[in-house]
């Protein structure tokens, strides 16, 4: 990984601050080529992967690596 790009647990943490932000959830899923989608939506609604696709991360570790 570059020094330059933060890594995919950091990523997450950010999206998952933003959605909190914003007042949604995140929701993880394995992706259908591998890794993880990354799925942000309301509260009260059922993730949708088309509607609601935030990123794809390969692997997300249990802590920071950057």
């Amino acid at each position: 990984m570059s020094e330059l790009t933060i890594c995919n647990y950091c990523t997450l943490r950010g999206i998952r601050a933003e959605a909190e932000r914003r007042g949604k959830v995140v929701t993880l899923r394995r992706g259908w080529r591998g890794g993880t989608d990354v799925l942000v939506h309301d509260k009260n609604a059922k993730p949708d992967r088309e509607r609601d696709f935030q990123a794809w991360l390969m692997e997300v570790s249990d802590r920071c690596c950057c």
